[in-house]
């Protein structure tokens, strides 16, 4: 009924495509309901660390990071084209925020974000996507695979249990040197034994459709990231539970979520107030690059899942 509706109406074919969920959803099945939900808890467990550490590398309070992996997917389950894709915050966008949480604080990461939708969004309504196509993939290419080594190397000392954040690659690498007596090995251990146990477990063979075993190895493969967290998760609970903290932990974080208002369009920050023209100055070229970096970046997904 769905599908005759709007392709014999010229403006109901407009309205779906505009609007994704009115085309997925009357073609949804109700045995699907048990595969996307264990999806959708993997994912949702994975969104969790992975958000919270997104927030510490953008140089906010970990709160904020969970904020930006949920709050999206409210306007995408409407307005998304693409089932595949999980929007939220990404390693690149939390690098380039980074610099300006640093200087003017949190209110500038939220005007940001709100300035970057804007843009998306006029881009869009104007029918300027098909520019990001004259966007040369080698430049593309080594500014994701320099932030991914950046980023990699921010984390060095957390790995650690080294105490601090590093700023560039050779600091991180510098800090290490120096402070090799700080290494806790409980959290060098903790940390590495889950970079093994998430690669021996993807390597797990098995199917989704085919004997018990491979049901289970398909399974396992496809939980692995949750799977860690729940386990590390449970353990740091039962240490700390029993008076022991051999594990540092992501510490006290915001509760609650925060007060629906207006982005700010002006802050205060270390005793100085920067105004609208001050903020959209200082974000100088960021403003612009953030909006095609993330659209590129979702692009990419939607295309490798497309071929």
């Amino acid at each position: 009924m769905m599908a005759k509706w709007y392709e014999k109406d010229k403006c109901g074919k407009y309205v779906v495509r505009r609007l994704p969920i009115l085309s997925w959803l009357p073609r949804y099945r109700p045995a699907w309901i048990l595969q996307d939900a264990l999806a959708g808890i993997t994912v949702g467990l994975t969104a969790v660390p992975q958000g919270i550490a997104y927030g510490i590398v953008a140089g906010l309070n970990p709160e904020y990071g969970l904020y930006a992996a949920f709050m999206a997917s409210f306007i995408y389950i409407i307005f998304g084209s693409c089932e595949n894709i999980t929007i939220g915050p990404t390693a690149i966008m939390a690098t380039m925020v980074q610099p300006l949480v640093a200087k003017y604080g949190v209110d500038m990461a939220i005007l940001i974000a709100f300035l970057k939708g804007c843009i998306i969004a006029l881009l869009g309504i104007l029918h300027l996507g098909f520019l990001l196509d004259f966007i040369s993939l080698p430049v593309i290419t080594g500014f994701t695979s320099a932030a991914a080594i950046n980023i990699a190397s921010s984390q060095f000392k957390s790995l650690l249990g080294i105490p601090g954040r590093a700023e560039s690659f050779l600091d991180a690498l510098i800090a290490i040197f120096k402070h090799l007596d700080q290494i806790r090995y409980q959290d060098t251990l903790l940390g590495i034994g889950t970079i093994v146990v998430l690669v021996l477990i993807k390597n797990i063979p098995g199917r989704r459709t085919g004997t018990t075993l491979q049901k289970i190895g398909w399974l396992l493969g496809l939980s692995r990231n949750a799977l860690v967290v729940i386990v590390g998760t449970v353990m740091a609970y039962i240490f700390s539970t029993n008076g022991l903290n051999p594990f540092t932990l992501t510490g006290t974080m915001g509760q609650g979520l925060p007060p629906i208002a207006p982005p700010p369009f002006s802050t205060t920050f270390q005793n100085q107030t920067y105004n609208f023209l001050e903020m959209t100055t200082a974000m100088g070229t960021t403003l612009f690059t953030i909006p095609i970096v993330s659209t590129i970046e979702h692009i990419a997904i939607a295309k490798a899942f497309g071929n």
